[in-house]
This record gives C-alpha cells, structure tokens and sequence, in this order.
C-alpha cells in the first residue's frame, strides 16, 4: 500500500539536509556573482577626501583626477596600490611637484576611511628667453649647417599654467631671429558642469626669409633671401576635447592655414611647392583623435600602456587649395622588469588616403619632430605612408635629489630629483613614396638603426638623452635629444 505524505527524518538527517542546502546557495552565489560576494566585506567607504596645500588649484580639478569619489566603495587588499595609482595621476597632471596620499582616519565600526591628499603646487608663470635652433635637430645645426647663429631663434615664451585654478594654460610666444613669430593659445580643459568639455583656442603669424625647397639625397635643400621674407604663414582655430573619465580623451579641432611664398621663387625652384605653381595656399582642416594614456609616469614611463588614432581632412569648405586625408596610429607598451629594469616598445603608422600627388610643402613622413629613426637624424624621408617601431631596454643606474638652496628662489625648483638610465635601443621603419622618389635612396626600403645611450630625467618630465647610434649605411655618430620645456 502506497501512503502519500512527508517522510518522516531525524534531526542528524536534518542537520545534514540543512547543510547541503546552506553549501548549495553559498556555491550558486559564488559561480554566479564571485567577485561581489567575495570582497563583498572587504570594501571600506570612502566617506570624505581632505585637500591641503592647494593654494591657487580648485580643489575640484583635484578630485576630478582621482578614479574614485566620495561614496565610492573600494577594496581593502588594493586600497593602497590605489591611492598609488592615483598619486601618479595627480602628478601626470604637471600642476605640482610632490602628491603625497594616506588614509587619515579608519573607521573599523563603518568601514569608512578618509582619504588625506597633500600637494606641493608648482611654478605656474613661465617667462624665459627663447634661445632654440630652427633646425629639426641639434646634430643638423652643429654638422651641417656648421653652428650658424643666424639659424637661432630669439624672443620670449610665456607660459601661464593654471590661470584661473582649472587646470588652464595661456601660451604667448613673441619670437624673432631666424624666423619671426606671434602666437596665442588658451585651452581651458573643464567649462562644464561634469567637468567633461573643454576647449582650445589658437592664432600664429610666422615669417621666414629662409625656405626648404625641396629634397635631395635626403637631406632638405634651403634657400636664403635677406632682402625678404619667403614665407609667411597665418594660422587660427579652435577645438573641443571630451575626457568622461581619467584616461581616455577625445578631441576635436578646426584650423584656418594661410601659406604665402613669392611667385618668382616658385617659379624658379619648385612648381610643386604647393602644387600648380600656386604661390598662396589657403585651406581649412578639420582633425579628430582620440587617446587613451595608461602610464605611470607620462614623460618617462616604465610601466604601463598608451593609445592614439586620429584622422585629418585638409581642404573643406571654400578654402580647399589642398586635398588631402590622413590617418595614423601610435601605441606605446611599458614592461616594468624589476625596479630599476624597463622595456619600452613604441610603433606607429600613417597614411595617406587620397593617393593623388601632394605639395611638397605638407609632404611629410620621418624626420620631423619625434617621428625620427634613431642613427637617421641627418636626413628626412618624405612619404605618403610610413610605419616605424621603437625599442628601448632601460636600465636606472643612478637616482639621486639635490637642493639647490638659497641659489634657487622658485621653491618650487629647489629640490631637484634626477635619475640616469642606461639604455639599448633598436628602430625599424619603412617609408612608402610615390612622387619624390628621384634622388632619395632611403624612400621604399627598410631602415634600422639603434646602439646606446643614457637617459637624464630631471624633475620627473625633464629630459635629455646621448645616444651612439648606428643606421644600415654604417654610420656612427653621438646624437643629442633633450625635451627640457615648461
């Protein structure tokens, strides 16, 4: 006979069947949710963030750097690795020379901590001399064009960070000698509620009575007039940036370009200069990137990663004398080995869209600025398309601080940390060129270079670098970088 009804269990059955259940739930919680059940209780609130030493910068434009707000939870095995993380962040921001962040108070009843920041603001008003060469590098001005003070530039640079407290930059430069220049720019990164937007303004005159015409054997071939200016060039624009968060950042802008020359040097030098033998050049460009910065340290980093693509259109509207569309990419890897061990890893690439011939004015790919190959600092490579990698093993052999006293009276300035790092660097590039190929036998084929060199970080974004170097043509020579700018 078959009885319909509850089994009848004893409590050992019971006390069993209770801890299968209890075990079931707690493992369904932790397959489904593990990370939030486990540290769960190992999170403490951050009930408050106390600011000091901030005289001039908003104490928002502090806190707007951090990744974490009051009211936000954060773990207590990494609270620490994150206030670090944070520090790194506050300095990367170029407004203070020291950040030091504790937990000041540990409530264990609330699992509550405050967060105590101090910062030591930098020098904010830059006036100084401008003594810089106008050639591309220092080995170009010391070898080849054999320390002609007439290739100086010669003014004053005023730099005003942080104007009003937000984080702004007024930038006036008023330069003459070698060429002659007036430009303004003001970039205010936060005018939003969320501190999300913000926006830049710019205008530049230069003139020049020295011009680049054209390339041979690539080396740029330069003609001098000292009855007249040559070139003579006006820019103005304005851009939009939108940073949601700490480490990405996307950017907008558009310029107005006017580039003039004589029509008689036209003529007689080069048709192509602007294309057409046009002797005024006038276009509007339009460009947008977004980068996405991950590094512990911007100016010298040794660990982490940074990320940046953008693209330009040049010629829109009623002003298009040039049609162009570009597009690159640049990612950086930072290997931290040991403490004073580091690997860098650096490649980028560009290329033209519209595969039609460009002026050779705008023609531009390796050479220029920080697009260089290391042992190839004596010669440019012109190109529609080119690509390149970057590859350093640094070695930290020396790191020290010195005060410098009553002899410096930006306090700012007075203790000055610097470090020497010994490092082994390799480069390869390509340079892809459909039109100036005539005479310039370093276009469409592979480049290498690399050898040794030793790095000097001063004031954690100061940089001078001696590098001997080696290309594939077996040339050796001592090379000089630095990046010393306020």
């Amino acid at each position: 006979m078959l009885i319909f009804g509850s089994p009848r269990i004893n409590a050992g059955s019971r006390s069993r069947c209770s801890f299968s259940i209890c075990f079931s739930f707690f493992f369904i919680l932790l397959f489904c949710y593990p990370t939030s059940f486990l540290y769960a209780v190992d999170k403490v609130l951050v009930k408050n963030i106390f600011v000091e030493g901030n005289r001039k910068t908003k104490e928002s434009i502090i806190t707007r750097e951090l990744d974490f707000r009051v009211g936000d939870s954060v773990s207590v095995h990494a609270v620490m690795q994150q206030l670090e993380e944070n520090r790194l962040l506050l300095m990367n921001t170029g407004l203070f020379t020291l950040v030091k962040m504790n937990i000041k108070d540990w409530d264990d009843s609330k699992k509550a901590i405050t967060v105590h920041i101090q910062v030591a603001e930098n020098w904010y008003i830059y006036p100084f001399p401008i003594f810089e060469l106008a050639d591309r590098n220092f080995n170009v001005w010391w070898v080849e064009q054999e320390r002609d003070f007439r290739r100086l530039n010669l003014g004053v640079r005023l730099y005003y960070v942080n104007l009003t407290g937000r984080k702004d930059l007024l930038k006036t430069i008023i330069q003459v000698g070698y060429a002659q220049k007036l430009e303004v720019r003001y970039t205010l990164p936060f005018f939003n509620q969320a501190q999300t937007l913000g926006f830049t303004t710019n205008i530049m005159l230069n003139r020049s009575k020295e011009i680049t015409y054209k390339t041979e054997g690539n080396k740029q071939i330069f003609f001098r007039d000292d009855e007249r200016f040559l070139l003579k060039r006006f820019r103005a624009g304005m851009g939009l940036s939108y940073r949601p968060k700490q480490r990405g950042i996307f950017r907008v802008g558009l310029n107005f370009y006017s580039n003039k020359v004589p029509a008689d040097f036209i003529q007689e030098y080069n048709p192509n200069f602007f294309l057409d033998g046009k002797s005024l050049q006038q276009y509007i460009s339009i460009a947008a990137n977004y980068s996405y910065d991950f590094r512990n340290i911007k100016a010298y980093p040794t660990k982490g990663f940074f990320a940046k693509a953008g693209v330009q259109k040049d010629g829109i509207g009623i002003f298009s004398d040039r049609n162009s569309l570009k597009a690159n990419i640049y990612l950086a890897k930072y290997f931290s080995l040991s403490k004073r061990l580091s690997l860098e890893f650096k490649f980028k690439a560009g290329t033209e869209l519209i595969r039609k011939q460009q002026d050779y004015y705008n023609y531009r790919a390796l050479g220029y600025g920080d697009d260089y190959v290391r042992a190839y600092e004596y010669y440019v490579i012109d190109g529609q398309d080119y690509v390149y990698t970057k590859s350093s093993m640094r070695f930290e052999f020396f790191s020290k601080s010195f005060d410098w006293g009553k002899a410096m009276p930006i306090k700012a300035f007075k203790k000055m940390p610097y470090k020497f790092y010994l490092t082994l660097n390799t480069d390869v590039a390509y340079v892809n060129d459909n039109y100036y190929t005539a005479g310039n036998e370093l276009n469409n084929r592979p480049l290498y270079g690399g050898g040794l060199g030793i790095d000097l970080v001063i004031y954690y974004d100061k940089i001078i670098q001696f590098e001997y170097s080696m290309n594939h043509l077996q040339e050796k020579a001592l090379f000089l970088h630095y990046n010393i700018s306020f």
